[in-house]
């Protein structure tokens, strides 16, 4: 067994608690879902415009510019442990963008946390 905070519906969710749990022995560090899902949508966003733009043939500078900051946002979050798409969410929620749900583990209510509230 992983952790009792594993994520049951996520399989890479799963692996990474079974990996940082049992192989590691370290506990998982978790993070509110709604920083990382804007993160997703960016970097989906990214793809799917040079992707569009691969399709039609064009060859255009957007494609490399687009692709190095895509590289680059990643390079940060797994060398740095930065996610650039977590500081625009919280730039956005200091703005009034964005609405702070949930800041913290602790903050979640009991009921969204899993089996005994863990």
């Amino acid at each position: 067994m992983a952790s009792p905070r594993q994520v049951p519906f996520a399989p890479f969710g799963v692996v990474g608690s079974v990996i940082t749990h049992t192989i590691l022995q370290q506990e998982p560090i978790w993070v509110p879902a709604a920083p990382k899902r804007l993160a997703w949508i960016i970097g989906g966003s990214m793809a799917a415009v040079v992707t569009a733009l691969a399709v039609q043939n064009k060859h255009h500078l957007a494609i490399y510019v687009i692709c190095s900051g895509c590289l680059g946002a990643m390079y940060l979050e797994a060398c740095c442990g930065f996610c650039l798409g977590c500081w625009m969410y919280g730039l956005g929620t200091q703005f009034k963008i964005f609405s702070p749900k949930v800041s913290t583990w602790d903050d979640m209510p009991s009921s969204l946390k899993g089996p005994g509230g863990v």
